[in-house]
């Protein structure tokens, strides 16, 4: 968009020239036109361009206006979904970025939970492949789909996939009973039934009767997976429910006991 020169030269103003290389070279508008504003078509989404106009009259070519940096884009093309692992009241997507950025740099994701009718940004922004979609219900398909988005806006959908999530149809069971006794008189630990029932663990100490107690649940690696703060233990016995872990091969059950560590392991199958 341009304004008009404040000075004609004394000949009426009768069609305007572009340069995109910072006046390399000029090409005549074609038609003749002096209405704002110039479209300059044929660009590269992506390239940086330094336009210049100037305005000709019958005695030739004016002054060239200042430079103007553009670089022309467009929205990115469709995202793809790669894989979904549905969670228990969750769901995580892996998506593949567009192929086509539109010459801008990817700034968020969007994503629909009704097949494209409704849109929600990813908050906070960002552009990782791994989106966490959360505060779904158990059991309900959703139909899902992705956007992208840079600084034109939001790009096409991709194909939808449908999302269910659900609690873990996993089990964990104990691979190894404890059968440890603690300084208690007569007490010992024992950990069972084996498969568990449920998804739940039961940990019995006969005779210790009712204390508190924190209890942990750590991965393989060590990693705190749950706590299970402040459990009350009714006649020596707690029951841990353990049915909506997900993505837990194997794990370990800690907690203190007359200054000993306890420890059992279970795992998911």
């Amino acid at each position: 968009y341009f304004t008009s020169p404040a000075q004609t030269g004394g000949a009426p103003i009768s069609n305007y020239q572009y340069s995109i290389n910072n006046g390399q070279s000029w090409v005549t508008r074609t038609p003749a036109s002096v209405s704002s504003p110039i479209i300059f078509t044929g660009l590269t989404n992506g390239t940086r361009y330094m336009l210049k106009i100037r305005a000709v009259n019958a005695a030739g070519p004016g002054m060239e206006s200042w430079t103007f940096v553009v670089t022309p884009r467009t929205v990115p093309s469709a995202p793809i979904i790669t894989s979904v692992q549905p969670g228990n009241g969750y769901a995580n997507l892996v998506i593949q970025a567009p192929s086509n950025t539109g010459g801008a740099s990817l700034s968020n994701y969007e994503f629909s939970l009704d097949d494209g009718l409704l849109w929600k940004a990813r908050t906070p922004a960002h552009i990782g492949a791994n989106l966490t979609l959360t505060g779904l219900v158990n059991g309900i398909s959703y139909p899902v789909r992705v956007r992208a988005v840079n600084e034109a806006g939001a790009g096409p959908a991709s194909s939808m996939v449908s999302v269910r999530p659900r609690a873990s149809s996993i089990k964990p069971s104990i691979q190894s009973s404890v059968g440890l006794y603690t300084s208690r008189t007569d007490s010992s630990v024992r950990v069972f039934p084996n498969p568990v029932v449920n998804g739940t663990v039961q940990i019995e100490i006969p005779g210790a009767g009712d204390f508190i107690s924190t209890i942990t649940l750590l991965s393989h690696d060590g990693r705190v997976v749950r706590i299970f703060p402040n459990k009350e233990w009714k006649s020596g016995k707690t029951n841990l429910d353990l049915s909506d872990v997900i993505g837990l091969a194997s794990g370990r059950l800690t907690w203190t006991l007359d200054h000993q560590i306890i420890s059992v392991q279970v795992i998911w199958k």
